[in-house]
């Protein structure tokens, strides 16, 4: 089976040269669970706080937590649930404006793409709405030129296959209904995490599922984007180069100059399977 941990990227760290990728793990002590698909909600000067996948090994689904980790020591402080459904959940997109925090998560199996409202105080996700009746994922949203972008991939295709919808309000009527088809092929076609915006730029965070999933990721500079169309070119591709988690690495958000990743890495245990069946 396989075992997901969240890392954070030395600041010094350029995402667009080729280098070796330098992480420093996140210091856990839960032996039946990992962690994944990380978003930072929140940077201090003592702690960074991230919504991100917990994915247990003895069960089918997976679950959103908020986790508070350390800043200097890497120590996770706290732990806790925010999103539970009898579906599995991943990728807790953020979104932030004037009305508050919002999350858009990966729940393929629910057959929509949902929209929920982080409440602060119950810490915990409140459901507002669908945004759209497709099963999509990863969906990722990112503002352009006086409009608003959501690109995902669909169930059956999730790895191959990207689309793209438009709209001109951030939970606005994306369309068209179906999406846009722009790219068919394993490499680079499933989202990896926010886009980044540096020097005026934007870059697309993709995956490299060729060679299996979540094996890398490759960054992409954006041409251009309207409603009708997009084109990008590929800058520079990143691989996991750690001797523990050097199986995968497949989600990679940037916040006020904090880097953090995802890492995997493969675990021999017969009893995994069986106990999952069981359950």
């Amino acid at each position: 089976f396989g075992e997901w941990n969240i890392g954070f990227i030395d600041p010094s760290f350029d995402l667009l040269k080729d280098q070796k990728l330098s992480v420093n793990w996140m210091k856990h002590g839960y032996k039946t669970c990992g962690f994944a698909d990380p978003f930072l909600y929140n940077v201090t000067d003592t702690i960074f706080e991230v919504f991100a996948e917990e994915i247990n090994f003895y069960r089918k689904n997976a679950c959103l937590v908020r986790l508070v980790v350390d800043r200097q020591t890497k120590v996770l402080l706290e732990r806790k649930p925010i999103l539970k459904l009898d579906t599995h959940l991943s990728y807790p997109f953020i979104i932030r404006n004037k009305e508050g925090v919002f999350v858009i998560p990966e729940n393929v199996a629910s057959g929509k793409l949902n929209i929920y409202k982080y409440d602060e105080q119950k810490n915990c996700l409140i459901f507002q709405r669908v945004l759209i009746e497709l099963p999509l994922a990863d969906a990722t949203v990112v503002g352009y030129k006086d409009r608003f972008y959501l690109f995902a991939t669909k169930k059956g295709y999730d790895n191959s296959d990207l689309y793209f919808w438009s709209a001109d309000r951030i939970f606005g009527e994306y369309s068209p209904r179906e999406g846009r088809l722009i790219k068919s092929d394993f490499t680079g076609s499933r989202m990896a995490g926010n886009f980044f915006c540096w020097d005026g730029r934007f870059y697309r965070f993709a995956q490299d599922c060729k060679g299996g999933y979540g094996r890398g990721i490759v960054i992409y500079r954006v041409i251009d984007l309207t409603p009708i169309s997009y084109k990008e070119e590929e800058i520079h591709r990143i691989y996991p180069t750690d001797p523990f988690y050097r199986d995968g690495i497949h989600t990679l958000n940037i916040n006020k100059e904090v880097t953090v990743v995802d890492g995997y890495r493969l675990r021999y245990n017969p009893f995994v399977k069986v106990i999952k069946k069981l359950r």
